[in-house]
């Protein structure tokens, strides 16, 4: 199981808050914490289901009408990790089957979020990482295509945080941040994409370090998601200097 790390950055608590509706940095010490989502309704790819698990408290947003029924599922767990237990993830993904029927698709998903400030980074100097500019974007956009790299230039561009790795002027790699609305000023919402003949030879946390450096420089935390069972990002992530703070499940649309 991932460990995670202790006390969060208030800004990370702060934008996890506004993301999910609810206050966390409000939640009682080793508790599960069940809020009903604001709208009634599921919007496309929103999350019907959500589990926000920290250290030592949890957050469980669900449809307004399930509140009740899932605090009584939780009373009896003996700690918030146990909300992401292969049984319980069951037992909610059942509750919401029978809830919505086949009216809805629902899929899965299990990761864990890391953040990095300037008392964790480890910088890493290599010269065969370039900003992103306007210049070359659409050269790294076509060569990463396969990557999940933004087609948008304006959107790679926004924060000024892109950066990709070139082996004999050939993109391979490139990281850079989701735009976070007006928590922009505080923190930066890490994405990073490698080609798959390149990687696990550095160029991935060659870029993440030259992303987390820009955004550090700022005054402002790095967050870094993946998959709970991609080991190699998370390791590029934690080389970086990156802990983990939350783990997440979702039930989407």
């Amino acid at each position: 199981m991932m460990r995670l790390e202790g006390a969060v950055p208030e800004s990370v608590l702060l934008f996890y808050s506004r993301s999910a509706g609810y206050p966390l940095g409000t939640l009682p010490a080793g508790r599960i914490t069940v809020a009903g989502l604001a709208a009634r309704e599921p919007a496309p790819r929103r999350s019907v289901l959500s589990a926000h698990v920290f250290h030592d408290r949890a957050l469980l947003t669900v449809p307004p009408q399930l509140v009740g029924c899932l605090e009584k599922m939780c009373q009896p767990l003996a700690s918030s990790s146990c909300l992401l237990d292969g049984d319980v993830r069951e037992m909610l993904q059942e509750i919401l089957r029978q809830t919505y029927g086949d009216r809805l698709p629902l899929s899965c998903y299990a990761g864990v979020k890391l953040y990095c400030d300037a008392a964790g980074f480890h910088p890493i100097a290599d010269s065969h990482v370039c900003r992103i500019t306007r210049e070359n974007a659409s050269q790294v956009i076509e060569a990463l295509q396969g990557v999940d790299i933004p087609s948008d230039a304006a959107y790679l561009l926004a924060d000024g945080t892109a950066f990709a790795y070139f082996l004999d002027e050939q993109p391979v790699a490139f990281a850079g941040t989701h735009p976070v609305g007006d928590m922009a000023a505080n923190i930066g919402n890490v994405m990073v994409g490698t080609l798959e003949a390149f990687r696990r030879r550095g160029y991935g946390r060659a870029v993440v370090a030259a992303t987390t450096h820009a955004l550090i420089a700022r005054g402002r935390t790095a967050v870094y998601g993946t998959d709970e069972v991609n080991t190699a990002s998370i390791n590029t992530a934690r080389s970086v200097g990156y802990r983990s703070f939350c783990r997440v499940f979702a039930v989407r649309v």
